[in-house]
């Protein structure tokens, strides 16, 4: 906003765990939201760097100006993680952004009803190829893709990429969830040079409209939750 010409006082809102009974609702200016990257809360990494995962449109000069904020307000850089579809085209756009690190919003699948196994094979395979373009990793694991909801009612708002709705996959188990999790793990300390983050996403809480969702539902209850639980405890 502030690179295309607003002021630095700009009211903005920030949500989080939306449509949720934890739903949080952060108000304030871009200076208040730069901010927020001090507090002991906000996710840092390697040199005390605050994170900041972008997908989609960005423009460079808006990630420029993000920059000059935060050496403005006294922050250690930007680590910044572009999400993309692809190894190449991935890194493309992180050189582009002068992005620090590569990962992907979520899997894709352009086949119907494809098997959990192929599709988290081909997931790992992605860090695999996006580590070997000797760039930072951050590997990203899905529970699933299945955006059937969202094919039958088309969102006005949708916007995805070519061939992102050609296919969709069974639903993992969880246990199976837990295997590719730790998969990521096992990922991270074997490659620690391309992930010096030590950092992993996972998709998605409460995206329902395209599957792959940790939030507890009728069929699962809290299964995911848990399988997450187990394989990040710290006992």
């Amino acid at each position: 906003l502030i690179a295309n010409g607003r002021e630095a006082t700009t009211p903005v809102a920030v949500i989080r765990w939306g449509t949720t009974p934890k739903q949080e609702v952060l108000t304030g200016c871009l200076h208040d939201i730069v901010e927020t990257m001090k507090e002991d809360y906000y996710m840092k990494v390697c040199d005390d760097n605050p994170i900041l995962f972008v997908y989609g449109r960005i423009e460079k000069e808006s990630i420029a100006k993000i920059r000059e904020i935060m050496k403005a307000e006294g922050l250690n850089d930007l680590f910044l993680v572009v999400m993309n579809y692809g190894a190449q085209a991935t890194a493309q756009m992180c050189n582009e952004l002068s992005g620090n690190a590569l990962s992907q919003y979520t899997s894709l699948s352009n086949a119907l009803n494809e098997e959990y196994s192929i599709f988290s094979e081909r997931e790992s395979k992605t860090w695999n190829d996006m580590a070997q373009l000797n760039m930072q990793v951050v590997p990203w694991v899905c529970i699933a893709w299945d955006p059937r909801p969202r094919i039958e009612c088309d969102p006005a708002y949708r916007f995805a990429p070519p061939g992102c709705y050609d296919g969709n996959t069974s639903w993992s188990t969880a246990s199976e969830y837990a295997v590719q999790l730790k998969k990521a793990v096992s990922f991270i300390k074997s490659h620690p040079e391309s992930c010096k983050a030590a950092t992993l996403i996972t998709y998605s809480w409460n995206e329902f409209s395209e599957g792959g969702t940790l939030c507890p539902k009728l069929n699962n209850n809290k299964d995911y939750l848990i399988a997450l639980g187990s394989v990040f405890s710290r006992k």
